[in-house]
Formats: C-alpha cells, structure tokens, sequence
C-alpha cells in the first residue's frame, strides 16, 4: 500500500544515510563548542577559570541522555535535541550573557546521542550482520569526520560572523538532527525483514556482554587521557606552535577516517573477521601508547604523531567494532540498557581520565603515557581471556571438548582460554565467527532453560527441546 511504500522509500532507500547523517551531527554538537566559546569569553574579559564549570556542566550531563536510553530508548534524541536547540536559540539572543554560556553548556552536554544512533543501526539493518558492519564503519568515518570538521569550521565561522553565526550554525545542526530523526521514528518499521529464519534473540544480558560494554569504557578512558596529555606534551615537551598541535590531532582523524573507510577492501590479514579484529585493533591500540612513549624517551616528534595516528585508527575502530558486537548479539531493549549504562559509566571515568592525564604529566611527561600502556595492555589481556572463554563455551555446548593442545607439553596450553584461542583462529574463514554463533548459543540456552523449567514444575520435557546443561 501507499504508506508501506513510503516507508520503504524512506528506510530502505535513505534510512542508512540518514543514519550516517546523524552520527555526524551528532559528534559534530559534541565538539561544537569548545574553540568558539573559549575564543569568545576572551573578547568579552571572561577569564579562563568563568569556562572550567560550563565545560564541567556539558560534559556531567551527558549523564541524563545516557540514562533516559536505558528507558525510552532511541526516543531520547528527540527531547534532548530539542534542549540543545533551545540552548543554541537563547545563546544567540544572550551573545555576551555568562547566564546564557551555563544553560548552552548544560544543553550541549544534554545532545550527547551516540547510542541512539547506535540503536538506530541496529534498528535499520534488522539483524543483518553484514549490513551492520557496514553502516558501523560509516557512522565511525562519520563521527571521526566530525572530529575534524567540529575543532576547524566553528573557529573559521566565529573569526568571520562572530558568535552570532556560531550559535546559529549550531542550532541549525540541532534542527537538521531533530528532521532526521523524526523521519526515523515515525517509520519505524519501514525496512521488511530479510530473513525469516532469524534466529531468536535472548533478553537476557551475559557476562560476556558486561565484557564487551566494559572494554567500551576503558576506551573512554584512553580517549580522555590523551585529549589531556597529548596536546600538553606537543606543546611543552616539543615546544610546538598552537595551530601545529591541531595540525597533529587532526590530520590522525583524518587518517582514522579514511582507515575504517578502506577496511571493507583490506587483506584478512589486516581486518580479521571478528572477533579476531577487535582483539587485534585492541592490541595495537595499546602498542600505540608504547610508540608514544618510546617517542617521549628519545625526543622524536615524528615518532609521537605516528603514535597518536595509530591510537586514533586503532581506537575508533575498536568502539565501532564493541558497538557492533553488542548490537548484533542482543535486541533493541537489552541493547539501549547496556549501552546507557555503558556510557554512563563511562562518563564518570572519562572525567576521571581528563583529571588523571593532567595529574600524570605534572609528575612526569612520560607517566601518562606508561600508565596508558600498562593499563591498555592489561585490558587486552582480559579481553582476550574473556572472549577465549566464551569461545570454548560455545563449542563445549556443541558436542566439542575443546582439547585442541592435547599434543603439546606444555600446561599453559591446556588453559580453557587458549583453546578458545585456538577455536577463533580456526574460525578465519567462517562468516560472523562471533555474533551468529553467539546469536546461536543464546538461544539454544534460552531453550534449555525453559526445558529446565518444565522438568521442575510438570516432571517431563517435550522431545522437540534439548535438555543438555550449556
């Protein structure tokens, strides 16, 4: 019929880059602020500390979206969105008002939407693994964009229309974000479903899924410490100008960027299949705070902008990869609860990170860096443990021991974690090595479990349900 049609139209021909639109939008409002208001305050005689609680405010109330997700899910975007508009509209009225700078910072802090357009991937690709991938990576090159073009365009504009501009520039993004996803949400259901032997979701949230949303965190973390210890170390260490500094920074975005958009066309070698490409790119990510530190030892600037490139390329692809892990192994509702809880954790920590980087480089200009390394590579560790043990799960609930070292003499390789290991490299040239499966697993121990519950309440189980322990 006419509306099924339109709603085709509209999620099946346009609902990815519109999805992809959002995210830019979305990081685009996060980092909108910080350059024009500094440089704004200081032509009004505000001094430096007048800016500490507004940047205080925007970051603690991420807490609020990040809350409401768990609740109302992807509906957040549109009450939130609606308060960064007003913010921007009383801004642009009230230009030199310090009144007006608190409530645009408590109202930018409240459009931090990530999981939202987190869920609306989930949402578009219904339960197309491939699709996912895809459209994660886009809205990854999407968000490192964003990174570039919200530290550059905001300085360029208030320099030319001063904040006038700014705010109106900013309250467009907020109307345009607010357009977007309101096609969204009044067509929810326009995308068919593909398959129609999906393989049922649990609701119920794993272990390994507390894992994956911790790992997300800890990259807040790093994320924090270095937007602290980096640009203090560029310009005190190796005594570089301003703009050089943002020079650095940025152009590792744009090499992020364009990183996660050639993955698709990368050798295996260098983009594994999951979960073997997080495992990987989380490895590296801590690798890379080791070249950051060997930089700072020796006193090679070249060698410490490789390393904040490669901590850039390696750290958005290891969210984009988390995100798509746990968006694919559970449905919408367990999804929005996990990634508000997710985020707003790590809100806290990230504020910690932001405080710890500055603490670290007072002591020392290499302590954030060793502390960073030792923090990251432990973390890798523990992943891969984890994701090795879960592994060795899924294939001990299929009929599979598990004892892939029996010929080796040494006892670390009888270690539960290490078949895992062995499992996942065996699985190279299986198509999603980690979501289907899990999908699978899930659903087999749902089954179990409601077998179980049969035998305790009537003493007898239908033959069509397995009763094996999983």
């Amino acid at each position: 019929d006419v509306s099924f049609a339109r709603c085709w139209a509209m999620t099946g021909g346009f609902g990815q880059a519109q999805v992809v639109a959002l995210a830019w939008l979305g990081q685009m409002l996060t980092n909108f602020l910080w350059v024009p208001l500094a440089s704004h305050a200081k032509a009004l005689g505000y001094s430096t500390a007048v800016l500490a609680p507004i940047f205080a405010e925007s970051v603690g109330l991420r807490i609020i979206p990040n809350s409401l997700v768990t609740q109302v899910a992807a509906k957040t975007e549109l009450p939130v969105m609606l308060v960064v508009l007003v913010g921007y509209v009383i801004s642009f009225f009230f230009p030199d008002e310090l009144w007006a700078f608190h409530i645009l910072g408590c109202a930018t802090g409240m459009g931090f939407v990530r999981p939202c357009v987190t869920l609306h991937c989930q949402a578009l690709c219904n339960r197309d693994i491939d699709a996912l991938t895809r459209l994660s990576q886009r809205c990854g090159a999407a968000r490192t964009l964003a990174d570039i073009c919200g530290f550059t365009l905001p300085a360029v504009l208030y320099d030319a229309t001063g904040w006038a501009g700014v705010a109106a520039f900013g309250g467009s993004l907020a109307f345009f974000y607010l357009v977007l996803s309101l096609q969204l949400h009044w067509c929810p259901s326009g995308m068919p479903t593909k398959f129609e032997d999906k393989v049922p979701v649990s609701k119920k949230i794993r272990w390994i899924d507390w894992v994956l949303s911790g790992a997300f965190v800890s990259t807040e973390l790093q994320w924090n410490v270095l937007n602290t210890a980096v640009p203090a170390t560029l310009i005190t260490s190796y005594q570089l100008p301003t703009y050089a500094v943002g020079v650095a920074i940025g152009s590792g975005a744009l090499v992020s960027m364009f990183y996660l958009l050639s993955l698709p066309a990368l050798p295996r070698l260098i983009n594994p299949p999951r979960p073997m490409n997080l495992l990987m790119s989380y490895g590296l990510m801590s690798c890379s705070w080791l070249l950051m530190l060997a930089a700072v030892l020796t006193g090679k600037a070249v060698l410490f902008v490789v390393g904040i490139w490669a901590f850039l390329a390696m750290g958005n692809n290891t969210q984009v990869v988390l995100l798509e892990c746990l968006t694919g192994i559970t449905d919408v509702e367990t999804s929005s609860q996990i990634m508000g809880i997710s985020e707003v954790v790590g809100c806290g920590v990230g504020t910690f990170g932001s405080y710890a980087g500055g603490m670290l480089f007072v002591l020392s200009d290499r302590a954030p860096f060793a502390a960073c390394a030792l923090w990251s590579l432990f973390c890798a560790v523990g992943l891969t443990w984890s994701v090795g043990h879960r592994r060795l799960q899924r294939a001990k609930s299929a009929g599979d021991d598990g004892t892939v070292f029996q010929s080796q003499p040494s006892e670390i390789f009888t270690l539960p974690s290490c078949q895992g290991l062995n499992l996942m490299l065996e699985d190279r040239e299986r198509a999603h090595s980690f979501i289907g499966p899990e999908m699978e697993f899930r659903a087999l121990s749902s089954v179990d479990s409601e077998c179980s519950t049969t035998l305790t309440s009537e003493a007898h189980c239908s033959p069509e349900m397995s009763c094996e322990s999983v």
